[in-house]
């Protein structure tokens, strides 16, 4: 019997000794994993610092499914693009930096790359992990700066005369936090395994993410 044309679009995933993961040198596989580590562990506390307002879940569900649908949307060949997986999910990551609390930021990244890896079938696992973590670490912090700026100067939504030009250089100051942040973590990983890349070069580098 034929295995069904959704069975044989599923990745054979090898068994877990044999991982990419485990061929890294120790210090880089410890960095590569205390990263997503780190964000599960403050995805925890965020989560259950936030207080849940009825209608947010709303939001967030509204804005993953427009994520997700534009993944399944964009063609394959169109990711091999230099620099478009992080362009890409920041389009959706910081709305909801920006509408809802830290916690969604730091959590939609995940389900976004898992339906990228599953539908593209291109990249190593634990690359699109570790990048799910930095992005959500670097956009959680990027929502926490956001939301700290007072909100007759930012607010979840811009309001008429100057108060929208003040709005949209508070979104800017969250962007910049978040592309800063993501790119120091990526850094690191770049430096761990390559002990001669230079610093200014990679943060400057659009294909790293």
């Amino acid at each position: 019997m034929r295995a069904s044309s959704v069975t044989g679009q599923l990745p054979a995933w090898p068994p877990a000794w044999d991982w990419a993961w485990w061929r890294l040198p120790g210090t880089l596989r410890a960095y590569i994993g205390a990263v997503p580590a780190l964000a599960l562990v403050l995805i925890t506390a965020a989560a259950v610092a936030t207080p849940w307002r009825p209608g947010e879940e709303v939001k967030f569900l509204l804005l993953l499914s427009c994520g997700a649908v534009s993944v399944v949307a964009t063609p394959r060949f169109v990711y091999l693009q230099s620099g478009l997986m992080r362009d890409f999910l920041t389009a959706w990551v910081l709305p909801v930096a920006i509408l809802l609390p830290p916690v969604y930021a730091m959590v939609i990244p995940a389900p976004l790359l898992a339906l990228t890896q599953w539908r593209v079938h291109r990249g190593v696992v634990y690359r699109r992990v570790f990048s799910g973590a930095a992005i959500g670490l670097a956009y959680g912090a990027a929502s926490v700066v956001f939301h700290a700026i007072p909100p007759s100067f930012a607010g979840t939504a811009p309001e008429g005369g100057r108060h929208a030009l003040t709005w949209i250089a508070a979104v800017v100051v969250a962007e910049v936090t978040g592309l800063l942040l993501h790119k120091f973590l990526i850094v690191g990983a770049v430096k761990l395994s390559d002990p001669t890349a230079r610093v200014a070069e990679v943060m400057l580098d659009r294909e790293a993410r």
